[in-house]
């Protein structure tokens, strides 16, 4: 996802608009992650570790705009 749309989220879930709590995107990666360790046969530990490095940087982009 192009780092503009990133931080577009961002703003959209500051402090100023959704109000999405920093701590709160930690919550979501956690469930993201328990859905697709559930529902994806061919889940590794790796798989769900490059799932974190991947998703990482954009959400802390996003958790830094709050």
């Amino acid at each position: 996802m192009p780092e503009r749309k990133l931080k577009a989220l961002g703003e959209s879930h500051n402090r100023s608009h959704y109000n999405i709590k920093p701590e709160w995107h930690s919550l979501w990666l956690d469930a993201l992650m328990k859905t697709v360790r559930l529902h994806d046969s061919d889940y590794t530990k790796e798989l769900g570790d490059a799932w974190i490095e991947v998703l990482t940087p954009g959400i802390d982009l996003i958790r830094g705009a709050y």
